[in-house]
């Protein structure tokens, strides 16, 4: 990566330790200081003590290598993700108009369905990052385990009784579904 001097700059970056130590400590700062300030967990007005925990919860989290590592990754995958979401975004709004994305299917919007779809789709692409990047003491990803699981065991009736409960989930939510007024 050094041939420019760009890359030379990201090289020395990540000798410095930028990536692997700053970054992922100002991101968990960031996120655990902006959630006790949102929510006020150690009470109203306590930024020196909200600042202090997240510190504290950040320099723990950078001491593990591997919570790190799954940090890296995640991160990585989730900026994809982020990209992917809007590369779609831009797609649809090709074939409407900014306004209808956002205007209810009523008003002439996207149909509810749809964009309740992207973000269950959103949601499990998510899940699946999140499992590839934790590794079990084998190097496996708990996600390659589980689909290995499934694969060697599709027949067994942990999965048949997993597949009957999220059938009979579904089929209970549709019977007791309330009735829109207007629908038949």
């Amino acid at each position: 990566m050094a041939d420019t001097v760009l890359g030379g700059v990201l090289e020395f970056f990540g000798r410095l330790g930028i990536f692997d130590v700053v970054l992922p400590f100002l991101l968990t700062f960031t996120i655990v200081y902006a959630l006790l300030q949102r929510t006020k967990l150690l009470g109203e007005d306590k930024k020196n003590l909200d600042a202090m925990s997240a510190a504290a919860v950040a320099f723990i989290t950078v001491a593990s290598s591997k919570v790190v590592a799954a940090i890296l990754q995640v991160s990585s995958q989730l900026i994809v993700l982020l990209l992917l979401g809007v590369f779609f975004l831009l797609l649809v709004s090709s074939f409407y108009a900014p306004e209808a994305l956002l205007k209810k299917e009523k008003e002439g919007g996207l149909p509810d369905w749809t964009k309740k779809t992207f973000v269950w789709l959103m949601l499990i692409a998510i899940l699946a990052i999140f499992a590839q990047s934790i590794k079990t003491a084998s190097g496996q990803s708990w996600l390659e385990f589980a689909l290995s699981y499934l694969a060697r065991y599709w027949d067994s009736a942990v999965v048949a009784s997993i597949v009957l409960i999220i059938g009979l989930y579904y089929f209970i939510k549709y019977l007791t579904e309330e009735k829109k007024e207007g629908s038949s």
